[in-house]
């Protein structure tokens, strides 16, 4: 086989293999109104898939923004969010999601392979009877995953862990 020959069958196989494993999201533009569901803010924290798929958008001062690729919910304060001014927000490794607003921390309630297609979550600021942080500085603050499964999070009064079984 000629070198021509080469190329082009390495191009085709790279377009195939890129086809058959990448996952083509329905949007190429997400803005607050160009969309059938469209944020609603353009101020975006932060992105997050989770272990389900989901596309979680941290919007600034609305909550969570969630999209499946057809229908999407916000979850906000109605949901257990301290404030709908959220910050940050992470998946740990046994899939409770915890979010991080300028009022404190939230996590689910339970595991997200624990709700039921179609449940709406419900977010808490206590686990296993523990009160979770209730400050937060959006400037300041974060949260991460410790490789032992522990959550931290940071605030302007230090950092604190967090792990349950």
């Amino acid at each position: 086989m000629n070198r021509a020959g080469c190329t082009l069958s390495f191009v085709v196989s790279m377009l195939v293999a890129s086809s058959a494993f990448g996952q083509e999201l329905p949007f190429v533009h997400y803005t607050v109104d160009s969309e059938v569901n469209p944020l609603p803010s353009a101020a975006v924290n932060e992105i997050l898939i989770d272990s389900q798929g989901f596309l979680w958008f941290v919007i600034h001062s609305s909550g969570l923004f969630r999209y499946d690729g057809h229908r999407s919910e916000v979850y906000s304060s109605a949901d257990g969010l301290p404030a709908n001014s959220t910050i940050a927000m992470l998946e740990d490794q046994k899939g409770r999601l915890w979010v991080l607003t300028r009022h404190g921390l939230a996590a689910l309630e339970k595991p997200l392979t624990d709700y039921l297609p179609n449940e709406r979550l419900k977010f808490t600021t206590e686990l296993q009877g523990i009160s979770l942080v209730k400050v937060a500085n959006s400037n300041e603050s974060s949260l991460s995953v410790s490789p032992d499964g522990g959550i931290w999070v940071t605030t302007e009064v230090g950092a604190i862990r967090y792990s349950y079984d």
